[in-house]
């Protein structure tokens, strides 16, 4: 899924280019796009500030929701904790929620806004399921100062039944 769209406008490039002349003379310099009767030419928009936040930020989303789908699948890659009320469920309903777990995928914006894929809900035997991925730092005292960093960062993921969120 790609990012919405913002309402930044990144700047562009005008280069106004004199209309040729009869003569052999190069009429100035040439931008790669046709040229306009006007004799405007649009460049290449100029990467904004905004704009290089955004790839950063779309590199280090990527790599957290690589990391939290990598726990998804295998939760040894952190830790992870259900609540009481899941596992009353028994044994057979945990491991359908395990497995449900693993193989998640419907994730949209409504439950992944920040496309990180650490939050999703589902049914299991008429119960609503949520699961949740926190970051914290190593030694499990504090937030993580970078998710996107596995070195600084210990994942939790926690099965909880909706009513006891």
């Amino acid at each position: 899924m790609s990012a919405a769209p913002t309402a930044d406008c990144a700047l562009a490039a005008v280069v106004f280019l004199a209309p040729p002349s009869k003569s052999t003379q190069s009429p100035g310099p040439t931008v790669g796009r046709s040229i306009a009767a006007d004799g405007f030419a649009l460049a290449s928009p100029i990467p904004t500030e905004t704009d290089m936040t955004t790839e950063t930020n779309s590199t280090q989303t990527d790599r957290i929701r690589a990391l939290n789908d990598e726990l998804r699948k295998n939760f040894s890659q952190g830790h992870a904790v259900m609540t009481i009320g899941i596992a009353a469920l028994g044994t057979e309903a945990v491991a359908r929620i395990v497995k449900t777990i693993e193989v998640y995928d419907d994730f949209c914006h409504a439950n992944d806004p920040h496309e990180e894929h650490d939050f999703g809900s589902f049914e299991v035997d008429g119960q609503t399921i949520f699961f949740k991925i926190d970051y914290f730092d190593k030694d499990l005292t504090y937030h993580s100062p970078d998710p996107s960093d596995p070195s600084i960062t210990e994942r939790v993921i926690t099965i909880m039944l909706a009513e006891e969120y």
